[in-house]
């Protein structure tokens, strides 16, 4: 059973996503309404202040990937996954032809 601070700490997380999510929405949305008519210069700007306003949104999230391995139903008793000791890519043989990591 979860206690009181992992309950605390994952409605935090689940408001910042749902404001994340809300903002990008909204940029999207008024960027698309203003940028069908602008010119190449405008549609440029309008991409590095949606770059910007991504990456500030983004600052202070995780940067690693958590890796489990199990078989029982429930994932949240598995352990972690060994670290890959190889990562690479497989040109052309994903879906449609596009690449496909290994580990």
């Amino acid at each position: 059973m979860p206690t009181r601070a992992q309950i605390a700490a994952a409605a935090r997380s689940s408001r910042r996503e749902l404001a994340v999510a809300g903002i990008v929405f909204a940029w999207i949305a008024l960027g698309a309404g203003t940028d069908s008519g602008a010119g190449i210069w405008r549609q440029r700007l309008v991409g590095v202040l949606t770059w910007t306003l991504l990456v500030a949104l983004l600052r202070g999230e995780k940067r690693s990937v958590r890796l489990q391995v199990g078989t029982g139903g429930d994932p949240s008793s598995w352990p972690d996954a060994p670290r890959p000791t190889n990562i690479g890519v497989r040109p052309g043989v994903g879906v449609n032809g596009s690449d496909r990591p290994t580990t």
